[in-house]
């Protein structure tokens, strides 16, 4: 006996919100909230550590150019932003930005 199927689309109205966290015992972690309509709301925490060699086990074993380049871009993208974080921090303690040219480029700009 064969059963017909038919798609079906259902709407679920979901609110997503990402944040950084470290804990108590020096674990950088991702947190990310997952928020109903009726304001339900489901938490998910993943160890950046984890996030990491999940990426580096990927890559293992690569021998692509293309590979390498994509290591390069992401870390490229992390440090750029964690100029950013320690901008921001020093502002935060009054201090001033910075402007040691090796923290960052000429080009590059800190974008509060």
């Amino acid at each position: 006996m064969d059963l017909v199927t038919e798609e079906v689309t259902i709407e679920l109205p979901l609110s997503i919100q990402n944040d950084l966290e470290v804990d108590d015992n020096g674990t950088l972690n991702i947190i990310t909230v997952i928020l109903r309509e009726d304001d339900e709301a489901y938490e998910v925490k993943l160890d950046f550590d984890r996030v990491i060699e999940n990426l580096l086990d990927h890559y293992d074993g690569m021998r692509d150019v293309s590979e390498a380049q994509q290591l390069y871009l992401i870390a490229h993208e992390l440090g750029r932003q964690a100029v950013r974080l320690r901008a921001v921090a020093e502002l935060l303690e009054g201090g001033i930005i910075d402007d040691d040219e090796d923290d960052y480029d000429d080009e590059e700009q800190i974008i509060l």
